[in-house]
């Protein structure tokens, strides 16, 4: 199966904000796979815990810090455009790097047109 960058930001949404996916556009199949890829990827994770009233072992899948620090790079509808125009063959750590500096980059410029107005 071929990685869907889109379909791996919307799944990064759904374990972050419950976001659904369309699954008009994409199979239980497709969804799953691409949890497993962030999973190897190391942005989510899963962990077990035993309910607080007892029970049996249970786990669960979340965000990792890194999976955290990912979207929030490409939350953007701008930036996220501009990855995947400009990185659409890319390697995933380099699409993870680019977003990382295009996010800074978009920062600094709000920054600085901030600052500007209050000048």
């Amino acid at each position: 199966m071929k990685r869907d960058m889109d379909l791996i930001r919307d799944v990064l949404f759904l374990y972050e904000e419950g976001i659904p996916i369309d699954e008009r556009q994409y199979s239980n199949d497709q969804i799953h796979e691409h949890t497993l890829l962030l999973k190897d990827a190391g942005f989510i994770i899963t962990e077990s815990f035993y309910p607080p009233e007892g029970g049996t072992l249970r786990y669960r899948d979340r965000l990792s810090w890194e999976g955290h620090e990912f979207i929030a790079c490409i939350r953007e509808n701008e930036i996220w455009n501009k990855i995947k125009s400009e990185f659409k063959n890319a390697s995933f750590e380099t699409i993870v790097s680019a977003s990382k500096k295009l996010a800074e980059a978009w920062a600094r410029k709000k920054i600085e047109n901030l600052l500007d107005e209050n000048s």
